[in-house]
């Protein structure tokens, strides 16, 4: 009998995996500011999630380690459970995988019968520790059962997942933490504040362009990447999502930008317009942002003539031009289209 696999959601932590069952997860998104809470240090603090309070978990104090220095660069899973909700502090989302029960093999319970790594699978060459749920959010309530000693002297209290001070850029660390928070804040249950609309922003050689998400499924890293032979040179190959099938393609030559190659580092964006499903390559996720129109500058008069209907235009990230492509567009660039066997 044919086992059905169960959808997990991987992230890392420490350069180790770890996965929620998918069906807990409530969101994800790039770290934003955490306010600490006295009185309560196995907690990061909390953060304002659509207008609701949600407590914040560091898995490192849950797994009786010392606190580390967070970066807008790490990210938050927020999981769900009996009416609980709890974010979770991770150094990187990977993906929803599939993963069978036979694949599955349960740990030894810990002392106190408090298990907060459930089972661990064996995913490929890798090893993903599962986490139970209930035991996580329950920490949170109850603490680490274990003597916190505090925080190091040199750790920013006032800003849990600030990086340390430097010359070079605190305040600009901060203010990226700070905006996300407010945006979460103002963010009520998939209303964008209006005239906004969200745009994932992302790096590809060298350069930042946005997808609005309206036209983005989702994201994933490169894996079970099988390479077409005699295709053209813009489709990368066929990669297994979950079970499906997806064409993974590289838009570089269609924005007049030289090749590049992918990596193990490399990301995935899955956009999708009408009746069109496809894999774009990028080298990474950088962020979600909320743009208006008014935020978008007109193009350059040296821009190349196919980016005047494949770009709505530049704005400004942080300190950085973003050039918001548009999507649907670009889908439907000939360049890109690929016969039934290339």
């Amino acid at each position: 009998m044919q086992t059905v696999p169960d959808q997990y959601l991987v992230f890392t932590l420490r350069d180790s995996l770890y996965a929620f069952d998918a069906r807990v997860v409530n969101a994800t998104f790039r770290l934003p500011e955490i306010t600490p809470v006295e009185e309560q240090p196995h907690v990061a603090g909390v953060i304002n999630l659509g207008g609701k309070i949600i407590p914040v978990l560091d898995l490192d104090l849950l797994f009786g380690r010392a606190p580390q220095r967070h970066s807008s660069d790490e990210a938050m899973v927020v999981i769900h459970v009996n009416g609980n909700i709890v974010g979770i502090v991770v150094n990187d989302v990977r993906d929803v995988i599939a993963i069978r029960p036979d694949q599955v093999e349960e740990v030894a319970s810990a002392p106190a019968g408090r298990r907060v790594v459930s089972s661990r699978a064996k995913v490929r060459e890798e090893i993903v520790m599962i986490l139970d749920p209930e035991s996580v959010i329950a920490f949170t309530a109850r603490g680490s059962g274990a003597e916190f000693t505090g925080y190091p002297s040199d750790f920013n209290c006032a800003l849990p997942c600030a990086p340390p001070q430097t010359e070079e850029a605190p305040d600009r660390e901060q203010a990226v933490l700070h905006r996300r928070s407010l945006e979460l804040m103002m963010a009520a249950e998939g209303e964008d504040p209006p005239g906004k609309e969200q745009v994932a922003v992302v790096s590809l050689g060298g350069e930042y362009f946005g997808f609005h998400l309206e036209s983005v499924r989702e994201f994933s890293t490169v894996t079970n990447l099988t390479p077409l032979p005699n295709c053209p040179d813009h489709v990368v190959g066929n990669m297994n999502l979950r079970g499906s099938i997806l064409l993974v393609v590289d838009i570089r030559g269609v924005l007049q930008m030289p090749p590049g190659r992918l990596t193990r580092e490399s990301k995935v964006v899955v956009a999708s317009v009408g009746d069109i499903e496809v894999g774009i390559a990028v080298d990474d996720i950088i962020d979600i942002v909320r743009f208006s129109a008014s935020d978008l500058s007109p193009l350059p008069a040296s821009v190349h003539p196919a980016m005047e209907r494949l770009a709505l235009g530049p704005c400004l990230y942080e300190e950085s031009a973003v050039t918001v492509l548009n999507l649907p567009e670009i889908l439907k660039e000939e360049r890109l289209a690929v016969g039934g066997a290339c």
